[in-house]
């Protein structure tokens, strides 16, 4: 597993900050407060924004520019 993962982090650096998103929800479940969620959530929405822009360009090569562009501002 580590063979595969350690290519992906080299190309996708940004992936690392995944494990803020699991943080996130045990600090909601664990009522560590309102700040350290907020704070765990907010960095694990960086990689999720990168992975929605690209599974929308993905999108927007089979339908067209325009409903592309519309795919993208909606995401």
């Amino acid at each position: 597993m580590l063979t595969r993962l350690r290519p992906y982090l080299r190309e996708h650096p940004l992936a690392i900050l995944l494990i803020f998103l699991p943080l996130a929800m045990l600090a909601e479940f664990t009522h560590w407060g309102a700040l350290w969620v907020f704070s765990f959530s907010a960095v694990g929405v960086i990689p999720m924004a990168g992975y929605i822009g690209e599974a929308t360009e993905a999108l927007a090569h089979y339908t067209g520019p325009k409903l592309g562009g519309l795919l993208n501002a909606t995401l």
